[in-house]
Formats: C-alpha cells, sequence, structure tokens
C-alpha cells in the first residue's frame, strides 16, 4: 500500500468521475492510496493489492469494492459500521457516512449497517434492482456539539432511473427529491443532493446555505457530479469543472478531468494523465501531500484526508520453458546443419 501521511463526507457521479462518500464499481481495477489526516487510521491502515475498483471516504474511515465485489473497511467509524460490515461477494456499489454505510448487493438489493439513525438502516427501500446510494447526516442543531448524534438518511437510484429518499428529512433532502426516471446519477453530502438527469441536466435538492442547491448550473451535457458539505461540483460537456455554492480559490483551470470529488472543505480533481489536483482547504496535507504519479482514475475526500484508486500495470506475460522440446529443437537444428554440410560437400 501507499501510504501519504502528515501530508466530510462527498458523493457518487457518473461517466468516469468519482467522489467521495460512494460510489459504484469501475471496469478498471487498481490500488488504493490515501492521504492526509490518520486520526483513525484511515491512512496507515489501507488495503494493500491491486484489485479495488470503487471506494469510499466517510469521515475517517474508508470503505473499498474489490473485484470479487467484497467490501473493505478500515480507519475509524463512529456508527460502528466497521465492527459490522457485510460479508460475502458481488456487492456493486458503496457509500460511507459518518453513522451509517450503504452498498448494494448481487442481488440488486440495498443493505446498511451502523447506527439506525432517522431510520436511514430500517427504512431502507425493500426489492431489487438497486444500482447505486448515497448516505448523508443531519446537521446538529446551531451551537451544539458537531459530533453528538442528530440523523442521516439514504438516497438511492434504481435501474429504471427512479431516485428512492428516506430517513432525516429536516432540509428536505427526502421530501424534495426529485420524481420520475430516466436519472443517471445521484450525489449527497451533508444535507443537500444532486442528481443527473438523462440528457446531463443537474437537479439539486436540501439544505441551501451557501448556494449549492439555487446555484446549480443550467443546460445540459454535464458529465460528473460531486456534492460537498458547502460545495457542488460537476463536470461540463468538454469535461471542465464546475463549482458553486462556497467557491474555495485555487479551483483548476482547463478541461479533459476525468473524475472530481467534493468533501467538507477540500475539492480533488483527476486529469486526462491520470493526475491528482486539490484546492480548498489544507488542514492535514489533504491536498498537498497528494501522490505525485498519474494513472489515477478514482477519488474521494474525507474529512481531512484523500483515497484514490490508481490504475493497476498490465500485467507482464511469463512464457513456460518445456526442457524437452528445447532440447528437441536444438537437436533437429544439429541434424539441420549437419545434412546442409553434407549436401554441399557432396
Amino acid at each position: 500500500m501507499r501510504r501519504f501521511r502528515n501530508v466530510l463526507l462527498c458523493a457518487v457521479v457518473f461517466a468516469g468521475a468519482s467522489a467521495g462518500g460512494a460510489e459504484t464499481a469501475s471496469a478498471v481495477s487498481g490500488a488504493l492510496y490515501a492521504w492526509g489526516s490518520d486520526s483513525g487510521g484511515q491512512v496507515s491502515n489501507v488495503p494493500e493489492g491491486n484489485a479495488f475498483v470503487a471506494i469510499a471516504a466517510g469521515p475517517s474511515h474508508g470503505l473499498a469494492l474489490d473485484t470479487n465485489g467484497r467490501i473493505h473497511g478500515w480507519g475509524s467509524a463512529a456508527g460502528g459500521q466497521l465492527s459490522n460490515l457485510p460479508v460475502g461477494t458481488g456487492f456493486t456499489a458503496i457509500a460511507a457516512g459518518q453513522w451509517a454505510d450503504l452498498a448494494v448487493n448481487a442481488g440488486g438489493e440495498i443493505e446498511g449497517w451502523g447506527s439506525d439513525l432517522s431510520g436511514v438502516l430500517s427504512g431502507v427501500p425493500s426489492g431489487a434492482g438497486f444500482v447505486a446510494v448515497q448516505v448523508g447526516s443531519q446537521g446538529p442543531a446551531p451551537g451544539a456539539d458537531p459530533s453528538t448524534p442528530v440523523g442521516s438518511f439514504g438516497v438511492a437510484l434504481d435501474a429504471s432511473g427512479q431516485i428512492h429518499a428516506w430517513g432525516a428529512d429536516d432540509m428536505g433532502q427526502v421530501s424534495n427529491a426529485p420524481v420520475g426516471t430516466g436519472f443517471i446519477a445521484i450525489s449527497c453530502r451533508g444535507m443537500h443532493c444532486l442528481a443527473a438527469g438523462s440528457s446531463g441536466e443537474i437537479y439539486a435538492w436540501g439544505w441551501d446555505g451557501f448556494g449549492q442547491v439555487s446555484g446549480v448550473p443550467s443546460g445540459r451535457g454535464f458529465s460528473g457530479i460531486a456534492a460537498g458539505l458547502f460545495t457542488s461540483l460537476a463536470l461540463d460537456l468538454s469535461r471542465a469543472i464546475d463549482v458553486w455554492g462556497t467557491t474555495p480559490a485555487g479551483t483548476p483551470a482547463g478541461n479533459g478531468y476525468r473524475a472530481i470529488a467534493a468533501g467538507a472543505a477540500h475539492n480533488l480533481a483527476v486529469d486526462s494523465a491520470g493526475a491528482i489536483h486539490g484546492w480548498g482547504l489544507d488542514i492535514s496535507g489533504e491536498i498537498n501531500s497528494a501522490p505525485s504519479e498519474t494513472d489515477f482514475f478514482r477519488v474521494a475526500a474525507g474529512t481531512y484526508w484523500s483515497l484514490a484508486l490508481r490504475a493497476a500495470p498490465p500485467a507482464v506475460p511469463t512464457l513456460a520453458f518445456d526442457g524437452k522440446l528445447i532440447l528437441g529443437a536444438l537437436l533437429l537444428g544439429l541434424a539441420f546443419s549437419a545434412l546442409s554440410a553434407k549436401t554441399r560437400a557432396a
């Protein structure tokens, strides 16, 4: 594992982009890289290997899916999620929250574990056919301890493109979810969510304290979305980065970006070469200590830490040699040489 030390959740996106709190499996596998705060072992305990296809970053814990669809978890989770990880293989999507985590299993059903605040676990929709999940958290009252459990909500996308929402609804995260079918991506963080329609148009709902809902760009052709705590991101038709809500300085210019992630106070993007760019607050090196290599294809932003997937190098074919065949070829070659020499002499 490659760990970058010293160097709050995010979302899911589509068309090659990714986000922090939830993700669906990629067709490409790779190795996990983590950097920034290691307060719960979320950096130092990242699993080894090159067979991971999806990642999700909670405040201080991470989730990853391997090529068999097995869920791996590490770090520290406030809701006890890491001691209750689902077992088995075939999972296709994961979401890491502050108090609860969600996943889609091989049958297209949603599984949840952790703390059942606001019914985020007991209210999970029944049935199969789900393809993506998100989990967000209701915020504490003004002046209250931010670590006090308050509530959680879940959002899921089914195969028809219908959005399902349940749990805490203090800011309309559930009741204001878009209706209808044909949606192709969802992304939630904190108390607001984003969705993408079939033509790449963006929908937003929930808490709008910094314009992260009302400031949604118009038009179509967006190819990626990521909801942060105070910020929302999208990739436009040219795969340039659009930002609304709070707009921290340093948003990367240009186009061709392949992945984005929005966190509590920092954001990440992967350019066309697979290099990682970060901007926003750099509390624990979650930006400045990013790896310098290329070939990354997924990123996720936790609370003061970052997570990424780097494509595994292609396997080098190995040749198996049969000693008897080699000896036979040598003898045949010698016999042919002797015959040729005898023919010339004649």
